[in-house]
């Protein structure tokens, strides 16, 4: 029987059932597992029936569900799906058999994980393998897959025409994500932190009006980064909620200072604009996109990395913290004004490699 977020792949023990919470996160996972097979390895060595694999958010909208021995469970928001999973289940809790697979690395939140936790995508996007060639995907998932591909830019049109429109034209600097905090984001971000007096003193980047020249936006960044930088860092969960809160006002500094140099960027804002989603479109090869990671860790490789690379798109991926760098070690070296300079520099750089594009003119 055929599912959109249904696949199973091979047959008797060794096959592996996937049961994720949306298509989307089935086609991610499904790379990330053929990249690294070895992410069932624990799995294995719990059961010798077929490996189960799920998510947090399947899982929480079946409260009650049992999960067999050796199951794998996928954490789409880094340790905030930890927090909330761990709440919800807290019968799994001695579970040992279970293995997690996270979104989000970060060095220095890899202890709030449950045992047997580990990132879901590989540093770099691996060189095909003979094991990855080998593996047969059932032809259904393919074909729903490539479908889904050739109809997204239908979809576009239809929701966002002005858009889609100058993305065909090609020249565009695009993201699409999360740029600034709504309250509920901020809150989210918050969660567990050992520091209460923050939320009041981040409100100013709720909802920040970051479309404008970078100098009515730099105060709000400047003051919310000495905040952030004046607090001492304690546990797991206030590394990841600094790492979140940063990679978006990061996110609003470069932006505003590209919106003020050239007319080239395309953003749309999730939850704000109308909906677009060009990533996993067979279309818009002639426009240059921004790849600034996930808000949960600084990782080359996340989800929407996995669409980019499907349909070879142009990219260019900034992060204001090296994957390899500590969290603490950048807020001891750089000050609010060293941060807002970081912003400038990455904001000249993708224009300057969007210049580079062939065959497109830009506005600039």
């Amino acid at each position: 029987m055929l599912y959109a977020n249904r696949l199973k792949i091979g047959m008797g023990p060794n096959s592996v059932e996937m049961r994720l919470s949306d298509f989307n996160r089935l086609r991610w996972t499904v790379q990330a597992l053929l990249w690294q097979p070895q992410l069932l390895n624990h799995a294995k060595s719990q059961t010798l029936d077929r490996i189960q694999v799920t998510d947090t958010s399947y899982l929480l909208s079946r409260p009650h569900a049992p999960l067999p021995k050796g199951c794998v469970v996928v954490m789409w928001d880094g340790l905030n799906s930890s927090a909330e999973f761990a709440a919800a289940r807290p019968d799994l809790a001695t579970r040992t058999d279970l293995s997690y697979l996270y979104v989000g690395h970060l060095a220095e939140i890899a202890t709030g994980f449950p045992p047997n936790s580990v990132p879901l995508f590989p540093c770099r996007i691996p060189a095909l393998s003979k094991a990855e060639i080998r593996v047969r995907l059932p032809a259904w998932f393919k074909v729903a897959a490539a479908v889904r591909r050739r109809i997204r830019p239908i979809k576009n049109a239809r929701l966002s025409p002005l858009a889609h429109r100058r993305l065909t034209q090609g020249g565009c600097l695009v993201f699409c994500g999360v740029v600034r905090p709504s309250a509920a984001v901020l809150d989210g971000f918050l969660l567990g932190v050992s520091h209460p007096d923050l939320r009041e003193k981040l409100q100013p980047l709720v909802d920040l009006e970051w479309q404008v020249p970078p100098s009515r936006i730099a105060k709000a960044l400047h003051e919310s980064y000495d905040h952030l930088r004046g607090h001492q860092l304690r546990s797991t969960e206030d590394f990841s909620a600094f790492y979140s809160i940063l990679s978006l006002m990061y996110r609003m500094g470069t932006l505003s200072n590209v919106s003020d140099m050239s007319s080239a960027l395309l953003i749309n804002e999730y939850g704000i604009d109308p909906h677009l989603d060009p990533y996993d479109a067979d279309a818009y090869g002639r426009n240059l996109f921004i790849d600034f990671g996930s808000s949960r860790g600084p990782g080359i490789v996340y989800p929407r990395t996995v669409d980019i690379w499907q349909t070879r798109k142009q990219i260019i991926s900034l992060r204001f913290l090296h994957p390899e760098q500590s969290l603490s070690d950048y807020l001891a070296a750089n000050d609010a004004r060293a941060f807002l300079a970081q912003c400038l520099a990455h904001s000249e750089i993708a224009l300057s490699e969007l210049s580079r594009l062939p065959a497109v003119s830009q506005r600039f």
